[in-house]
């Protein structure tokens, strides 16, 4: 069993390329934005970028392409910006409106490249959106769900070498326990990534 500490050094290994790439863009984001550090992170999928202007004041917007390894997204609905807000009590929140997918053809490390530079950036927590669809037919397009879970289908992952991550609470039960403060009827789901960037059949 490891401390929390071991844990973080583990995922966090400096001299991994991925790592290391996350760190320079966070450093980047922090000297174009002029913040310290962020307190939070969000990807705001398709249909949910107008959200961002909901969460306080806009400090600061950088082109995603301006900043190491980040690409503007080729997909409708992706602002290709990376935005500062400060919300009312002081907290900064880092908005990923460049997120890539994963059947763009980048690799996985693109794909997880925005949650690896949040951390490096501060955040110790990062909300990821999206819209997709779904199996449950109670669920009506637009349907709001908050995931508790997922199935890797895609036979690939960003994580290289030991990299032991225990995922039984990736989905943070704390922070659904809040959206569900807010708004009791959010349903919960787990969502299957598959390769793309076909739809799926009827089947």
């Amino acid at each position: 069993v490891r401390s929390r500490r071991q844990r973080q050094m583990c995922i966090r290994d400096s001299t991994a390329p991925a790592n290391a790439l996350a760190e320079e863009a966070a450093g980047v984001i922090l000297r174009r934005t002029g913040i310290e550090r962020f307190d939070l992170a969000c990807t705001l999928g398709s249909g949910w970028g107008e959200a961002a202007g909901q969460l306080g004041e806009t400090v600061a917007v950088v082109d995603a392409e301006e900043v190491p390894g980040f690409h503007v997204s080729g997909v409708a609905g992706h602002s290709g910006r990376l935005t500062a807000i400060r919300t009312a009590s002081g907290h900064h929140i880092l908005v990923v409106g460049a997120r890539t997918h994963h059947y763009e053809g980048r690799g996985v490390d693109a794909v997880a490249h925005g949650v690896r530079t949040a951390a490096a950036a501060g955040a110790e927590i990062m909300v990821l959106t999206n819209g997709c669809g779904g199996l449950n037919p109670e669920w009506d397009p637009g349907s709001p769900v908050l995931i508790s879970d997922h199935l890797n289908l895609t036979g690939t992952s960003s994580l290289r070498g030991a990299h032991f991550v225990d995922m039984t609470d990736l989905y943070s039960p704390r922070i659904r326990e809040i959206a569900r403060g807010i708004d009791p009827s959010l349903p919960e789901g787990v969502y299957a990534q598959l390769p793309g960037p076909h739809y799926e059949t009827p089947a």
